[in-house]
């Protein structure tokens, strides 16, 4: 029968909670409690109607239970939404690998205060790359060139009076955006918080401290307070928010500074209140169980009221005439490149954590002699970073292919034509291919894509100049062929036509 959803084993469903379970799980075909069990009418003992436990007859002396759990990944369109979360859930697995001598105190604290943070590094890289797209590409980029903000009706509104000789202003405009999906990102971070972590089997009133969810998360699941971590996930989340709300009021600080000129001292003040907010999060997501959960409120509540001020400062700034060729947004490279050296140290820490935990483990009884079996977390956290970036990056360059002509960063303007778009580089090419194939990621091309329907490089009707011989190499054999930017055999300019 079906209990209300607080319960993990309902107390009042009758079923015997004690011996050995034996445990059935179906994969992502979803089959049926029926079809696990063999039971053409198991009893539903657990659980609600997305997911729950189902019980035949006892066989061998043991329960036989299966656990279905299809209705987490269907029923409703919205929960397609749940990808935007799929780095967070990598970094969150990446979380419970613990193995061997990690799992060891002291390791173990270290091992969660070190994932915790790359998971928030991964949330800020995700606020870089929605600053990136919606105030740079958009507010700065497009909205500064009349060519293009005129072509889309939405953007339309950027060559009013309010916004076109006012580039800072188009900055907060851009950044409301970028503020509006780190809701998104929360309003899903909560939601999945209320429904997966109000379990209570033990029918207390109240939901345990972070400190005792912590504490039950190392006693297993044979911990009562395991089951209900909505405390110590809320305190996290506020953290994660508090941050990201940081982030985004040094990036509008620092960048709205740029581009008025300099003149703004209490922009640059903002910026680094900015980042000092980033700092204090990542101090409360190291040890979550020490700081007193009115402090993470107080930080929550400061974030939004920092962006604020650091909005209307922006908006308050003087005019500035438009440049023709506006470029990328100043400021805003080096913002990015700060937030990915972070989450790059974070990696390498991680990964020089596992080895010498691992060297040192050696000779022990309970060391595998393996390096690479503790290597788990560490490649679940990169795929996180992977997946993030990737999906970014190719959205940034689909939409300057969109809403103009896309231009690789560190690519000189060709003059005229327009409206160029120029979206960041993430990496340089690597030295031992003079170019990357038309299928490969968005970081093997200079930075993004080896091509769309147009780019800076290759206006149309221009005339390549790279030499026969890499003709096939780098631009293919069709006539819709593209080539790749930023190598010797693949120039990143093309010669306009005259």
């Amino acid at each position: 029968m079906a209990v209300d959803i607080r319960y993990v084993a309902a107390p009042d469903s009758g079923a015997d909670l004690r011996g050995v379970t034996e445990l059935r799980v179906h994969g992502v075909g979803g089959t049926t409690p029926e079809d696990m069990l063999g039971d053409p009418h198991p009893v539903q003992v657990a659980g609600d109607r997305l997911a729950g436990f189902f019980r035949r007859g006892d066989v061998g002396g043991r329960h036989v239970e299966a656990y279905s759990w299809g209705g987490l990944t269907s029923r409703s369109a919205l929960r397609v939404l749940w990808l935007l979360l799929l780095p967070f859930t990598l970094a969150n697995l990446a979380g419970w690998m613990l193995r061997g001598e990690v799992a060891r105190p002291p390791w173990r604290g270290v091992f969660r205060a070190l994932v915790r943070l790359i998971a928030l590094a991964l949330t800020l890289t995700y606020v870089m790359w929605t600053s990136g797209i919606a105030v740079d590409l958009i507010g700065y980029q497009c909205g500064g060139q009349a060519g293009c903000a005129s072509r889309h009706w939405w953007l339309s509104f950027l060559l009013s009076d309010t916004f076109w000789a006012y580039p800072a202003r188009r900055l907060v405009a851009g950044s409301a955006v970028s503020l509006a999906l780190i809701g998104l990102l929360g309003w899903l971070a909560r939601a999945t918080r209320q429904r997966y972590e109000g379990y209570d089997p033990t029918g207390a009133s109240s939901a345990p401290s972070p400190a005792e969810a912590e504490a039950a998360y190392e006693r297993g699941l044979a911990a009562p307070a395991f089951w209900r971590g909505e405390r110590l996930v809320r305190l996290l989340g506020r953290a994660h928010v508090a941050g990201a709300l940081g982030l985004l009021t040094c990036s509008l600080a620092w960048t709205a500074a740029a581009v008025s000129g300099g003149g703004a001292p209490l922009l640059g003040g903002l910026a680094v209140v900015g980042v000092a907010v980033a700092a204090a999060a990542a101090v409360v997501v190291c040890m979550p169980a020490r700081v007193p959960e009115p402090v993470v409120t107080l930080l929550a509540r400061v974030a939004p009221g920092v962006l604020a001020v650091a909005a209307v400062l922006a908006w308050i700034q003087p005019a500035v005439p438009p440049a023709g060729l506006p470029g990328r947004l100043p400021g805003m490279a080096r913002v990015s490149a700060g937030v990915l050296s972070v989450h790059v140290l974070m990696l390498l820490v991680l990964g020089g954590f596992l080895l010498a935990v691992v060297v040192g483990a050696r000779g022990r009884p309970s060391a595998t002699g393996r390096v690479f079996r503790w290597g788990g977390p560490l490649v679940a956290v990169s795929l996180g970073t992977l997946a993030l970036d990737s999906f970014f990056a190719g959205t940034a360059v689909r939409l300057a292919d969109w809403l103009g002509v896309p231009v690789p960063g560190g690519t000189a303007l060709p003059p005229g034509g327009g409206p160029y778009l120029v979206y960041p580089q993430t990496c340089s090419r690597p030295p031992s291919r003079s170019c990357w194939p038309r299928w490969a990621p968005p970081w093997g091309c200079g930075g993004g894509w080896c091509g769309g329907r147009r780019s800076a490089s290759r206006p149309r009707g221009s005339v390549r100049s790279t030499p026969a011989t890499n003709r096939r190499r780098c631009a293919g054999s069709g006539p819709g062929s593209r080539p790749s930017r930023g190598s010797a055999a693949c120039p990143a300019l093309w010669t306009p036509p005259t």
